[in-house]
């Protein structure tokens, strides 16, 4: 069977990633710092945070998805709970493993609270910038 994760947009401040399992006992990794950092983004590691914002999910019937960051559980659903709208900020500095019992999809909304640093523009000067000038 299979397991695919996609990250489905991803910006400065939020993510949103859906895994799919087709099968049974099926995990993947949501790599914080690796799937969820822009292109011209830089981490810094000792400062990652991301919370889960928002859990939506279908799944079998009498199956379950659960969410584990660094072998702490923190959120089970399965079918007929309610989605989880409320921040989950627990363990946020590690990575995210989604564990399915049976076939599924999980939508995990993202917020990145920290480590995450946005692009230095570089600086343009006119022919009137002193850049030798503070402020300038």
């Amino acid at each position: 069977m299979a397991i695919t994760k996609t990250v489905l947009a991803k910006d400065n401040r939020k993510a949103i990633v859906r895994v799919t399992a087709t099968g049974s006992n099926e995990n993947v990794t949501i790599d914080i710092d690796s799937d969820l950092k822009l292109t011209n983004e830089t981490i810094t590691s000792s400062a990652l945070k991301v919370a889960i914002q928002k859990i939506e999910y279908s799944c079998e019937a009498a199956k379950d998805i659960t969410v584990v960051r660094n072998s702490v559980l923190v959120a089970t659903v399965a079918p007929g709970a309610p989605k989880i709208e409320t921040s989950i900020q627990d363990e946020g500095d590690q990575d995210i493993v989604v564990t399915f019992s049976g076939k599924g999809m999980i939508l995990l909304h993202l917020s990145k609270m920290g480590g995450f640093n946005d692009p230095v523009e570089t600086p343009e000067f006119g022919a009137y910038d002193d850049q030798t000038a503070v402020g300038s």
